[in-house]
């Protein structure tokens, strides 16, 4: 892999990589815990303290309940105090893991979603809250706490997608209940059969999205209706005119070739910090990437990458 190299980066060494996760063996009930709860709880952050990776406590469950199953053994059976004065060694278990790559926020914030029906980390629509409120798009809580002073009202709102469900009406027509969730707050909101069709792919769980609804109040509950909905890349992805990834020598030249799209009009440069703190390259890349608000986000998950701003 073609990298930037750093000398104040060392990268963390894969002993120190299993003794995370062979501590993490040490503290679960292998009897208590089978490979689904595992995931679920991996998935939710819930040893994070032990090992911060994810991705890499998800890809090697298998493994890591399998060693702890043995650990509980030879604890069971006082293995180690049977052979600790007779002159015996044995030789301790080892715990081999596959090495995958982090999850960014994105798939992180997915993988929670999932786990646990809502987000922990942060939210999907973060990166887009700039350019949000430039639109003047409405937050769910605002449209809430509108509905509080007026029987029924419209709005733009930008979320993405938690759920889908299709369903057929009497007359044969296609409609669906949508899940939707926003940094303030998740709701849900009916779709008839011409918004569907228009939509396409947009409504598809895990997509953002804008939508323009119709709300109003319904005693204590609140009604809602999609109007329209479109992807939310494809209705904010182009406004950027540059953008300026700030980073050190842990930045790959393939991860951030594979993170960036071209074919659009946005200019893209590198200010690459060296070793000196006083001392800095920029490179100007070009001037033809299409760069949505959601790659923005992910280039500001690469290792390496400091941060990202806009110009």
């Amino acid at each position: 892999m073609v990298r930037f190299d750093d000398p104040r980066e060392a990268p963390e060494q894969p002993g120190r990589r299993v003794g995370r996760a062979y501590a993490l063996a040490q503290r679960i009930n292998p009897k208590m815990l089978n490979k689904r709860a595992m995931e679920t709880l991996a998935a939710a952050g819930v040893f994070d303290t032990l090992e911060p990776n994810r991705a890499r406590v998800y890809a090697n469950i298998e493994q890591i309940l399998s060693f702890s199953g043995r650990l509980a053994d030879d604890r069971a059976t006082g293995q180690n105090d049977l052979f600790a004065g007779g002159g015996v060694t044995v030789a301790a278990p080892q715990l081999h893991l596959r090495e995958v790559a982090a999850w960014d926020l994105i798939e992180t914030l997915s993988h929670e979603l999932e786990a646990i029906g809502f987000y922990l980390s942060g939210h999907p629509l973060d990166d887009y809250a700039d350019a949000l409120t430039r639109l003047n798009v409405m937050r769910w809580s605002e449209l809430e706490a509108k509905l509080q002073t007026q029987s029924s009202a419209e709005a733009r709102i930008a979320a993405t997608v938690t759920y889908k469900q299709e369903r057929r009406s009497k007359s044969g027509n296609r409609f669906a209940f949508g899940g939707f969730s926003d940094p303030t707050g998740q709701f849900e909101a009916v779709i008839f059969s011409d918004t569907l069709a228009l939509a396409g792919d947009a409504l598809e769980p895990g997509k953002a999205v804008l939508l323009v609804v119709e709300a109003e109040l319904d005693g204590e509950n609140i009604k809602t209706r999609v109007k329209s909905a479109q992807d939310l890349d494809a209705a904010l992805g182009r406004a950027r005119s540059g953008l300026c990834i700030v980073a050190d020598g842990r930045l790959s030249v393939e991860s951030l070739a594979k993170t960036v799209s071209a074919g659009g009009a946005t200019a893209l440069k590198l200010r690459l910090r060296l070793a000196d703190p006083a001392r800095e390259v920029e490179v100007n890349l070009g001037a033809s990437f299409d760069i949505s608000p959601r790659q923005a986000g992910a280039l500001k998950a690469l290792p390496g990458v400091i941060e990202v701003v806009a110009f």
